[in-house]
């Protein structure tokens, strides 16, 4: 049986860590993991629990703020605490995010019930859901292609589901063709004004 690190003590952290780790109710998560930081409970692991939580779940600026704003609570290992800080500040400058299709759902399905169907639906940033003729799709979105692959990899229903990568393919032509509406325009422009008063007339604008 795979084991938690759930403290023993009978206290909002330790309630915290069931919420996220068994329960996986992430808001109830947040919100005793937000009052150990208010009222000094183990505060300095709620505040770096609470930061990786965020960032798992697509927050990872609101993480970075969140460290920024408690820094005194860090009392013992601030090694660990700028190590955490510098990658979250690393991610934010490259995040790119990649999205999930989960098919062939029924027109009933919840939010909840998908995010249930994960082992770690904090990687899921955000839901969509379209209706179809006799099913639901729904549309994931994950922070970075390495998360979406780590979500396809801890999705618990992978025998009666469908859930793949998003096919960018029809979306990087679709932007190719309208940048070069954009070039064509820009060009047609020069054409009948000339280059000059082209850049001239963009300037005052």
């Amino acid at each position: 049986m795979r084991s938690f690190p759930i403290p023993r003590e009978d206290n909002c952290y330790s309630r915290a860590k069931r919420f996220e780790y068994i329960e996986k109710d992430l808001e109830k998560a947040e919100k005793c993991y937000l009052t150990c930081i208010e009222k000094g409970i183990r505060a300095e692991s709620a505040l770096k629990d609470l930061a990786s939580l965020w960032h798992q779940r697509g927050r990872t600026e609101e993480a970075c703020n969140l460290l920024e704003k408690h820094k005194q609570l860090v009392k013992e290992d601030m090694e660990k605490y700028r190590n955490l800080l510098s990658n979250l500040r690393e991610k934010v400058e490259t995040r790119n995010p990649r999205y999930l299709i989960l098919s062939d759902l029924p027109q009933d399905v919840t939010e909840a019930q998908i995010r249930q169907m994960f082992t770690h639906p904090q990687r899921i940033m955000d839901i969509s859901l379209t209706k179809e003729a006799n099913s639901v799709r729904s549309r994931l979105k994950c922070m970075s292609i390495s998360a979406a692959k780590k979500t396809i990899g801890c999705f618990l229903r992978r025998k009666e589901l469908l859930l793949e990568l998003e096919d960018l393919e029809d979306k990087h032509t679709e932007a190719s063709d309208t940048e070069t509406e954009e070039r064509l325009w820009e060009r047609s422009e020069e054409d009948l004004l000339g280059s000059e008063l082209v850049a001239a007339l963009n300037a005052v604008a």
